[in-house]
């Protein structure tokens, strides 16, 4: 049975029925299960099927990415040493372009390590083929070897719940939808954390993912006081104003707007890059969720201005238009122009 962590009774899953489960925090959630208990019997072949699983939705997922449950069921299924699993683990390597560039190759080689080549020859050469066209030169095992890059995976997934942090407990429980576990646990780690900088930016990016967003405004702008380069100032502030938006402080967030134009009227390192286009999208979502017109205007004066240094993606030009039609109405030919412009844009690529 699943054991009791903070007042769980059965959040582990001891089976998986993919007729009625097939949704990925299911997976995940069973995968959990067997990262504490895989010396169980028959695990293998249901772990092997949830990988598949998590495959196909990363080859199909409108958002592809690749999240916790391919990682941990690969590491899981890595350990058994099966060779015929590497056909799958390559199948997770290349299910779509985030994958390809960030999800470790390493698992290829596991069962076989520098005999994988060989494998590859006799059984699979289509896929070595390919392999060797990515790397450029011919495939090898780990640079550190095998036994090191699943030990820097059993630090992640430890088999012993009697080793997890609070902090990673609440990472846990937030993956598979557990809310008042995984609050549990943050408010735990929150407790006996050091006060400093990367607590901060931890306990913010948690209570915004708990919704909390008067606490994390706190730690936002307990970091931005830190701060004395311009760009982190307005990188911050950046994260400030959106919070303030979240918690409808609507005079706060104007005098926010008004510290970045002041800020970013002395430098021009956001110009077309990262940083501005993200401040001009805070801007009009500013503008497009206030109800007072005084302050959506100036907060869309504001982006206006930013704009001629800096192009903007097409959802900021989406809340531009929603802005403008609720409080600029002569700018809604304009923005919605550009926004047609990008759109075909995007098509034809």
């Amino acid at each position: 049975m699943g054991f009791k962590v903070a007042g769980a009774s059965n959040w582990l899953k001891e089976t998986f029925d993919f007729k009625r489960e097939g949704s990925g925090t299911e997976r995940l959630r069973y995968l959990y299960h067997c990262q504490f208990h895989l010396e169980f019997p028959k695990r293998e072949e249901l772990i092997r099927e949830v990988v598949e699983q998590e495959v196909l939705s990363r080859q199909n997922a409108s958002f592809q990415g690749f999240g916790v449950a391919l990682r941990l069921g690969c590491y899981l299924l890595s350990q058994y040493r099966n060779p015929a699993d590497i056909p799958l683990f390559f199948e997770a390597k290349f299910a779509n372009f985030d994958t390809v560039c960030g999800f470790d190759s390493e698992f290829i080689f596991v069962a076989l390590a520098d005999q994988t080549q060989e494998y590859l020859e006799a059984k699979h050469p289509e896929i070595l083929e390919k392999l060797v066209a990515r790397c450029g030169k011919a495939i090898g095992a780990p640079e550190n070897g095998v036994e090191d890059f699943l030990a820097s995976y059993s630090r992640w997934f430890p088999s012993d719940p009697g080793t997890m942090t609070d902090w990673a407990w609440y990472q846990l429980f937030t993956d598979i939808d557990e809310v008042e576990l995984a609050k549990h646990h943050f408010e735990a780690w929150l407790k006996d954390a050091p006060d400093n900088e990367a607590t901060w930016k931890s306990a913010k990016r948690a209570l915004e993912e708990q919704n909390d967003y008067k606490r994390a405004l706190l730690y936002a702008q307990r970091i931005e006081a830190q701060k004395t380069d311009l760009w982190d100032i307005c990188s911050e502030l950046r994260d400030v104003l959106k919070l303030q938006v979240e918690n409808r402080d609507w005079r706060e967030a104007s005098e926010t707007v008004s510290r970045l134009a002041s800020h970013m009227d002395t430098f021009d390192g956001w110009h077309n890059i990262g940083l501005g286009r993200m401040i001009i999208h805070q801007a009009f979502r500013l503008a497009s969720q206030t109800p007072r017109e005084k302050i959506a205007r100036y907060a869309i004066e504001t982006a206006m201005g930013w704009m001629e240094h800096c192009d903007v993606a097409f959802n900021t030009l989406k809340e531009s238009v929603a802005a403008a039609e609720k409080w600029a109405p002569e700018l809604v030919k304009k923005l919605s122009s550009l926004l047609v412009a990008e759109a075909k844009r995007i098509e034809a690529r």
